[in-house]
């Protein structure tokens, strides 16, 4: 398992990834390692895509992520917030880190998540 809090260079990316291209949004290696989340049923009734209105039912992500977004959620559901998720803004897109060509983002292999992004 990658640790997700820490920026990894382009070459640890493409060592545990596979080769990505950017510019022509290819990643070859994407059904390797991209699934479907399953949001926990009935549990966020006013959980949406983006600001559409239409529920979260399954998120796409990176497999490395399942375990601790699968976490993240039971612990919202355990400590009663679920009120507090709105949105699902997105998760894989092939991009580097906002001013940072060096970085890939860790969107371009679905290990990073947005929610309630335009409140945050």
């Amino acid at each position: 398992m990658i640790y997700m809090n820490k920026r990894l260079t382009r070459d640890a990316y493409v060592e545990r990834y596979g080769s990505f291209d950017i510019a022509s949004n290819s990643w070859p290696d994407a059904a390797k390692w991209m699934t479907m989340f399953t949001v926990p049923a009935g549990a966020f009734p006013d959980f949406t895509i983006m600001q559409t209105g239409i529920p979260v039912r399954h998120i796409a992500c990176n497999k490395d992520v399942i375990r601790p977004l699968s976490d993240a959620f039971d612990l919202i559901i355990a400590r009663g917030l679920t009120a507090q998720l709105k949105t699902y803004d997105g998760c894989q897109i092939l991009r580097a880190v906002r001013g940072v060509p060096a970085f890939f983002s860790a969107h371009c292999c679905g290990t990073a998540i947005d929610f309630n992004a335009a409140t945050n």
